[in-house]
């Protein structure tokens, strides 16, 4: 674990660091949103953009004005933070006031928490393991080299990441069934489960997904596997009218290629 004044990180990826903004720069950060608002600001007896600012302070929405105010110095002043720590985030973080309520006239204490790639460690027995599979039905096999791979590799995975990728799947279920005509109560119902024990399987998934997806690349980077365009132009669907993913695909041609390596061992 590594620690500063500023940032804390663990040994499972995530990162916290910890901001004080003090009171002139929150006073002058928000006189520059009032400067913003004043430009299409509307006022009887004034004419755009030609209203008074304290007019406009009086006029506007203190909590607006204060979520405004956040949404725009809290992301700048992140963004620093991870250029000058070097930190390479996967997720969008979690943000806490620990001296709340937020306020103009006050220092802003923000706690802000990440995560960056989490690290793998994949034990060299994978491969030898992997040569004692031999089935004739492809899926068996696909089943058992990523089976192969979870058993021989030990990861790490940051409690942000899992709450991440869970709230992320199951925001994607309610809409499903939405879409279906039913509420996520029936729907648990149909199946013979509830919330939580969805979400205990679920999070099992996730990991096991992230360990799979982390060995696929490391053994790609071992073995110097990579992608050309003429494997990208074969992997794109000629007649899809749906937006594709540049990242996404040239990521699932990469591991694809690793599972034909691990196949021919």
């Amino acid at each position: 674990m590594q620690t500063d004044k500023t940032l804390q990180k663990l040994a499972d990826q995530t990162f916290i660091l910890q901001l004080n903004v003090p009171p002139d720069q929150v006073a002058k950060e928000y006189q520059q949103l009032l400067i913003s608002i004043q430009k299409t600001f509307k006022s009887k007896g004034f004419r755009q953009g030609k209203v008074p600012l304290n007019i406009v302070r009086q006029n506007v929405s203190s909590a607006d004005t204060i979520q405004e105010l956040i949404s725009r110095l809290v992301p700048q002043l992140y963004a620093k933070k991870v250029k000058q720590y070097n930190l390479k985030p996967i997720i969008q973080p979690q943000i806490k006031f620990n001296n709340p309520p937020v306020k103009i006239d006050k220092e802003w204490q923000i706690e802000i928490t990440g995560c960056q790639l989490p690290q793998l460690s994949l034990k060299n027995s994978y491969v030898s393991q992997l040569k004692k599979i031999n089935l004739t039905k492809p899926k068996d096999q696909l089943n058992q080299i990523l089976d192969t791979l979870i058993k021989n590799s030990q990861v790490k995975l940051p409690p942000i990441l899992i709450q991440a990728d869970l709230q992320k799947q199951l925001s994607s279920l309610i809409d499903q069934t939405r879409q279906a005509g039913l509420t996520i109560d029936q729907y648990f119902q149909s199946q013979k489960t509830n919330l939580e024990e969805y979400k205990k399987h679920l999070s099992s998934q996730i990991k096991k997904q992230w360990a799979i997806n982390l060995a696929l690349d490391q053994i790609a980077k071992k073995e110097k596997i990579e992608v050309n365009p003429d494997d990208i132009k074969k992997a794109t669907p000629k007649d899809s009218s749906a937006p594709i993913n540049p990242q996404a695909l040239h990521h699932f041609v990469l591991q694809q290629k690793v599972i034909d390596f691990l196949k021919k061992l």
